[in-house]
Formats: structure tokens, C-alpha cells, sequence
């Protein structure tokens, strides 16, 4: 009878480490990770023109495979996959040692990623330089530790058409113009036609 008994206490003796085992597996399911792969879509022109101001998206996505992302957004320059946290920052960034851009944001440089949408982000960009000139997009996560890590950076070349420069030139500097070449050329040209009938006349 005592030996029955043991077997009834083995057998009905709880099993510890199974069941810690299955509780920790059901945390690590439970918990979300913090880092997760999503999407990146942008439009930056590589051709612009002096003085014009070109407004540019940048979307960022947690879900890979939600294509709302492109909805309503021209001429895409980049779609690309990117770590994501629920906190990101974005920036366009004029690396010029000498400013080639003025760069207005619209909105915040950090914002918080919805998990079942895009986040947007807008900027408006002008060349205020002509020539070859170069910008940045620089994209970091933010962890919940307040950790900030670049996770993205591209460099766009961007040739800036210098075709509004001659109006501009003309706008800012219209008096000057008149004054030592407008009115000279036409004092000349009146003189010249002064002197001829005068010759007529003689003759």
C-alpha cells in the first residue's frame, strides 16, 4: 500500500519545468518586436530649376506588403524596404559647405509610425545654386530607450536648371540696365541718325 501511494504522488506531482518552459515560450510570442521591416517610398526630382520651390514626399510604412503606400504620390523616385520603429526621423539634408538649397519642413522631423498605415513626411526644397549640386536623405529609428540609429541615408544628385536665372538677373537688376545699357545704345543710335540728316542737308 505505501508503495501505491508513492506512485500516486509521482504521478500527480506537478511538472515544474514544463511549465515554465510554456509560459516562457508564451512571452516571447506575446512580445512584439521592436525593430520590423517596412517600406520606404519617396519622390525627389533629379532635375529642378533655380528658384523653384518642388514639394517632396517621403512615406514610411510598417508592412511590407500594405501597397496603400503608393497610393496618390507622382513620379516615385525610390521604393525600398527599411528597418522601422514606431518612432522614425527624417531629414533632407543639404551637405554643401556653401547652402545650394533652402529646405522647409512641413511637419515634424520625428513622427510616430501607425502600425496599420503610412506616415508621411513633407518638405519643401528650392535650389538657390545652379549646376550639379548635391542632397541627402537621412532616415533613423528611434528605439524605446530614446537610442537613435541611421538605418537609411541616399545621396540624389540634382541638376539645377539655370533657365529662370536670366529673369531673375533682368527682375533685380532692370534700372542698372536701362541706365548704362539701354539708354547709351539708344542716345548712339539717335546721335547717329542726327549726324546723317545733317549731312543730307548739306548736301
Amino acid at each position: 500500500d505505501q508503495f501505491d501511494k508513492e506512485e500516486d504522488t509521482k504521478k500527480t506531482k506537478p511538472n515544474k519545468s514544463k511549465r515554465s518552459k510554456s509560459k516562457s515560450d508564451t512571452d516571447s510570442v506575446a512580445t512584439k518586436p521592436e525593430v520590423k521591416l517596412g517600406t520606404l517610398v519617396y519622390q525627389l526630382p533629379d532635375t529642378m530649376i533655380y528658384k523653384k520651390t518642388y514639394i517632396i514626399k517621403i512615406r514610411i510604412n510598417r508592412d511590407t506588403l500594405d501597397k496603400a503606400i503608393l497610393k496618390n504620390i507622382e513620379k516615385i523616385t525610390k521604393t525600398t524596404s527599411i528597418k522601422t520603429t514606431e518612432k522614425m526621423e527624417v531629414l533632407i539634408v543639404d551637405p554643401s559647405s556653401e547652402k545650394s538649397f533652402e529646405i522647409v519642413k512641413s511637419n515634424d522631423e520625428t513622427q510616430h509610425i501607425e502600425s496599420d498605415d503610412y506616415t508621411e513626411w513633407v518638405y519643401g526644397v528650392t535650389p538657390i545654386k545652379s549646376g550639379k549640386l548635391k542632397i541627402n536623405i537621412v532616415i533613423s529609428i528611434i528605439k524605446s530607450d530614446g537610442k537613435k540609429q541611421i538605418v537609411y541615408i541616399d545621396t540624389v544628385y540634382v541638376k539645377s536648371n539655370p533657365v529662370r536665372n536670366v529673369n531673375d538677373f533682368l527682375t533685380e537688376n532692370w534700372k542698372w540696365l536701362i541706365t548704362t545699357i539701354i539708354i547709351p545704345i539708344v542716345g548712339w543710335y539717335y546721335n547717329k541718325k542726327r549726324k546723317k540728316r545733317e549731312v543730307r542737308k548739306k548736301i
